[in-house]
């Protein structure tokens, strides 16, 4: 328990230390946000109508721009190689460096997401299930994530073939998790449509290490 624990540190330490991607994110979440009332104008019914939508699309989206950084700076110095073979399973190896990438982009984003949905006239009373939203969809874009950044660990430019990978992948969790924001504004019950966004988090979780590893090790040749 304490390796993985460990392990999972030094995953946040070392994002943190390269922390261009985490900084970019949370820009790029928040530059989203500020750009919508320019765009759709000052309307503040309209603005919180689509608030929801817009805000899952930005946490989307800005997950998505750090995806390549999973796997790709230990491939290139052969550090990943050195995990694939350490007493610790590749498997749970992944598994922790999927958790390590959600703490560093969709927690921070998660934090942030009331104080910016302000800007967005979303309504007082849905801030909870906004919250609860994200903490419980917003894994699973990391987790669906890493397999779309194992698939292209070793092209070049990889970012547009991931996106392209794990977008229609995506929907699901963009769909259920927009879904309990709007149903909660309506008035109407949110808890099926959590229910089956933790649902998607829960199976991206329990599949992805295992095809991750895999794909990681089909990039060598023995």
């Amino acid at each position: 328990m304490k390796s993985k624990l460990r392990f999972l540190g030094w995953e946040i330490a070392l994002i943190f230390r390269n922390g261009g991607n985490f900084i970019n994110s949370l820009f790029f979440f928040t530059i989203i946000i500020f750009l919508v009332p320019l765009g759709v104008g000052p309307d503040s019914e309209i603005l919180s109508r689509i608030a929801p939508g817009i805000i899952w699309i930005a946490a989307l989206l800005s997950v998505l721009l750090a995806l390549d950084r999973i796997f790709l700076p230990d491939f290139e110095d052969g550090s990943l190689e050195m995990l694939c073979l350490s007493p610790l399973p590749f498997e749970l190896i992944i598994a922790l460096k999927m958790l390590a990438h959600w703490i560093t982009t969709g927690l921070p984003l998660t934090i942030i997401a009331p104080f910016i949905a302000l800007g967005l006239n979303l309504d007082l009373s849905s801030f909870p299930w906004l919250i609860l939203s994200l903490m419980i969809g917003t894994p699973a874009l990391s987790f669906i994530g890493t397999i779309g950044a194992s698939l292209t660990l070793s092209l070049r430019r990889s970012s547009l073939l991931i996106s392209l990978l794990v977008l229609p992948l995506y929907l699901p969790t963009l769909i259920f998790g927009s879904r309990v924001i709007y149903l909660s504004l309506d008035g109407g019950d949110p808890l099926l449509a959590l229910a089956l966004l933790f649902s998607t988090t829960l199976i991206s979780f329990a599949v992805a290490p295992f095809l991750a590893s895999f794909a990681v090790r089909s990039h060598w040749k023995y």
